[in-house]
């Protein structure tokens, strides 16, 4: 791959607040993302930049010319003004590297950390870009003051444009969100590591992040006032004591946060940041750098010595400067006192801070085991865990419960070392049985995971409290990402939400599998070749990720070998994610399976093949096929097949697998689940069986046995009562219902595959009102859920028609191809869609024409 080093003007642009816009005024917010990119698009060629990326609600530009880049800024922020777009724009002049269509190096962070200083509707540059200026007198410049940037020796001033019409931001509006430099004898407070998310500061970021200083309060809405990074302590003699390096990271930290005004740093988080492990413990002032860019307000080196039976535990807690605060050592038996040894060791350590927080500490047998082998487990688990090792952090977590079945934080990890939504439910049990005996900081994790679990809104709000009290961690950013991109369709909500938390996680910890894979699955969707590049590169060919990030190359490439399908076909599943205006490459799919033959994999491609395709009779016998593998990680195959078709019923004229409502109205009505019978009282409904519905609903109600079954019980009763008054053509009731059902959530599998009924219902409403970008924008809820194959097409016919009443040809023209190259072997009852489209299709070629 070509790579290119030079001097460059980077630009970053992005919408303030464009998550919570999402969240209250979702039309509004892609009114501005499609004008945000329109006016990019048009505006930047004219002053002889390149637009190198788009990240969500964010852009990032460069130039050859200062000028040229600051002209832009002022054309582009003048537009945005007049349209009352909130955007930031920051700019920095610094040597970068072009490489594989992205942009890389340190002077793209601080184009980026310049960004995130601002407000809507001013513009930021660096002094080096001023310097550029000096000569320009059409440029009217203020100076905000000078901030720390990483990896930059000397502080540097930060400069505000102050033409007319731009918005020209205070000194202490840009303090509150930089580093301001220190001045000349005066002495700063230590500061503490709150990380807060800034929806600009994530998208900035985005690929390239490569740890920018963190900021915080001097002291944080939860009272934390001291932030403490413990490092791996340097191991001396018998080796079967390495596992304490990093286990002494994970104890104390445990005990740390504890502490009601103190926190430790995130263990991954510093762990990733450290080359060497061996040699840090050794290096306070290297420790001291690292410690301040993770935003620490303290740290601790230390060092184990074993001989014999005894450990020796030796430590040193330092202020962010490098200076020496206290040194302390204690002895204690290496395998029955390790836990008191460690309590010893950090009561002295932080005796300062207990007293004026008037706090007691606990005992660490007690949060955690006092068996010493199985705490010996459980920390090598962690160790795996890190390196995303899964299997071997299971069988360690396993091992460490097997030896103290009452260690709860043991089984908070096998549950999360696990595919995180279907463990085994004695690992949920066992877990919810010890809660109390946690760490407060855990427990809470439990009890925000419990309202994951369900679906519940809070679960984001109890993530989001626990970054906040105990500091950045990739743990909980990431479950943030996991909730939207699995609940956000259930909400009538994209999924692509999750990925600056999914990217914000790999900067916490850049071994996580899962957030690289759902970022790969997201570059499918977003047809994002370089994004997907950025990726790749980043991971390490040994990450269990690497396999199927490659597959997912695979959609963007020309041509495939049998080799590369081979060489990684551990990440075939990646394929299953098609992209948004493409027809799925079923030959590339074929391969696949031949090469790599599992009876899985080849049900579900055929339901994928069918669903699409409009042939109900193949879909048919596909999803028998798909039910007789009984169960898929706890979700009863079955049961979706003979579920799924009454949740399509939205439109009536586009009715999958209709002739066989007959049959599955008889196999669901005796059945005894919430989903089952609602699904039995729309196959009545439809069959025109009134009152077997009517008896239906009674037994519907009387499920309501558990509050998760009445919320299940709920969701489909407004369900229901939605696609009734869609019936009788009352819109604005069965909007109502719907808008209710999304307030109603309950649980992953099945609110995920019964959502299509509200999505499709809410977006053929919309259109009939004429809010055809809404009535779109809702159609893009539904990616990447199950069921999605059997609305893709009927999405692609139904956009045809509502980007051809907009005006906007093009992407009329393509929906249109994207359907008939779907349906051109269709059933015969879909034929009259095909028609219609075709018509269409001559329609629009015509006047573009």
């Amino acid at each position: 791959m070509s790579e290119k080093r030079k001097l460059s003007t980077v630009l970053f642009a992005d919408i303030a607040g464009y998550t919570s816009l999402m969240q209250t005024h979702e039309k509004q917010a892609m009114l501005f993302l499609n004008d945000f990119k329109e006016s990019i698009e048009k505006i930047v060629p004219l002053n002889h930049g390149e637009i190198i990326q788009y990240y969500g609600d964010a852009v990032l530009l460069t130039f050859d010319s200062s000028k040229d880049g600051v002209e832009c800024s002022i054309s582009l922020q003048k537009v945005f003004i007049e349209k009352n777009i909130p955007i930031r724009i920051g700019m920095h002049l610094g040597d970068v590297i072009f490489k594989n269509d992205n942009v890389f190096g340190n002077g793209v962070n601080v184009a980026s950390r310049i960004e995130s200083m601002g407000i809507p509707g001013c513009i930021l540059i660096s002094k080096t870009i001023r310097d550029q200026l000096s000569n320009k007198s059409e440029f009217l410049l203020t100076s905000l003051g000078s901030f720390e940037f990483k990896n930059v020796k000397e502080p540097m001033e930060v400069f505000a444009l102050a033409n007319e019409g731009l918005v020209v931001p205070t000194r202490k509006e840009v303090k509150q969100k930089g580093k301001q430099a220190k001045q000349k004898g005066r002495s700063w407070q230590s500061m503490t590591a709150i990380i807060l998310f800034t929806v600009g500061f994530i998208f900035a970021g985005t690929y390239f992040y490569s740890g920018e200083t963190f900021n915080a309060p001097e002291e944080s809405e939860f009272g934390i006032k001291n932030s403490i990074a413990v490092f791996p302590f340097d191991v001396k003699g018998s080796p079967d004591i390495e596992y304490l390096s990093e286990g002494m990271v994970d104890l104390i930290s445990i005990q740390l946060d504890e502490i009601p005004s103190m926190n430790s740093i995130d263990p991954n988080l510093l762990l990733s940041k450290i080359d060497d492990a061996s040699t840090i413990a050794r290096l306070p002032e290297k420790a001291a750098e690292l410690s301040k860019s993770i935003g620490a307000s303290e740290f601790i080196l230390g060092s184990i010595v074993g001989i014999d039976d005894v450990l020796q535990l030796s430590a040193t807690k330092y202020n962010i400067s490098g200076e020496k605060m206290t040194t302390e050592t204690i002895r204690g038996n290496r395998t029955e006192g390790i836990t008191q040894s460690v309590d010893e060791l950090v009561k002295k350590l932080i005796a300062t801070d207990l007293a004026e927080a008037g706090h007691e500490l606990g005992s660490l047998a007690a949060l955690m085991s006092s068996n010493f082998e199985s705490l010996k487990k459980y920390l090598e688990g962690e160790q795996a865990f890190r390196l995303a090792k899964m299997r071997e952090a299971r069988e360690l977590f396993g091992q460490a419960t097997q030896l103290d079945s009452t260690f709860a934080v043991a089984w908070m990890r096998a549950y999360d070392s696990d595919w995180r939504w279907f463990p085994p439910e004695t690992i949920k049990q066992k877990w919810a049985e010890y809660r109390h005996t946690m760490p407060k900081k855990w427990q809470e994790y439990y009890d925000a995971s419990e309202l994951e679990q369900e679906g519940d809104l809070k679960a984001l709000t109890a993530y989001e409290n626990l970054n906040r009290r105990y500091g950045e961690t990739h743990a909980f950013t990431y479950r943030i990402g996991e909730f939207l991109y699995h609940f956000n369709p259930s909400y009538g909500r994209c999924c692509t939400e999750a990925k600056p938390y999914f990217l914000k996680t790999l900067d916490l910890d850049g071994e996580n599998l899962e957030a690289m894979s759902h970022l790969g699955e997201i570059a499918i969707m977003e047809n994002d070749s370089a994004g997907l590049q950025a990726l790749i590169a980043r991971t390490s060919k040994e990450s269990g990720a690497y396999d199927r990030l490659k597959v997912n190359e695979f959609l963007f490439k020309d041509t495939v070998t049998d080799a590369e399908i081979m060489t990684y076909n551990g990440g075939y599943r990646a394929l299953l994610f098609p992209k948004e205006n493409e027809p799925i490459d079923f030959t590339l799919h074929e391969r696949l399976l031949k090469l790599l033959p599992n009876p899985g994999w080849q049900v579900f491609n055929d339901v994928i093949k069918y669903g699409v395709s409009g042939k109900d009779e193949a879909l048919y016998n596909a999803y028998n096929d798909m039910a007789d593998f009984g169960n898929f990680g706890g979700f009863q195959l079955d049961q979706y097949q003979r579920c799924l078709p009454a949740t399509l019923m939205a439109d009536l004229k586009y009715l999958p697998l209709s002739s066989y409502y007959e049959e599955y109205y008889q196999d669901t009505k005796d059945r005894d689940t919430p989903w089952e019978i609602y699904a039995a009282i729309k196959y009545a409904i439809a069959l025109n069986k009134h009152n077997e519905a009517q008896k239906l609903k009674m037994k519907l109600q009387s499920l309501a046995t558990t509050s998760k079954r009445e919320r299940m019980v709920n969701y489909y009763d407004y369900s229901i009562k939605a696609f009734e008054a869609r019936v009788d053509g009352n819109n604005d009731v069965a909007l109502v219902y719907i808008d209710s059902a999304y307030q109603s959530p309950f649980g992953y599998w099945e609110i995920h595959s019964s959502c299509f009924d509200k999505t499709i219902m809410a977006a053929n409403i919309y259109a009939e009102r004429g809010e055809y970008e809404k009535a779109i924008s809702h159609f893009g809820h539904v990616n990447l859920v199950p069921g999605y194959e059997l609305v893709r097409s009927y999405g692609a016919y139904k956009k045809s028609e509502w980007y051809e009443a907009m005006g906007d040809n093009k992407n009329a023209l393509n929906k249109c191809n994207l359907f008939l190259e779907s349906f051109k072997d269709c059933d015969e009852k879909y034929r009259s869609m095909v028609e219609e489209t075709k018509a269409r299709r001559d329609r629009l070629i015509s006047k573009m024409n």
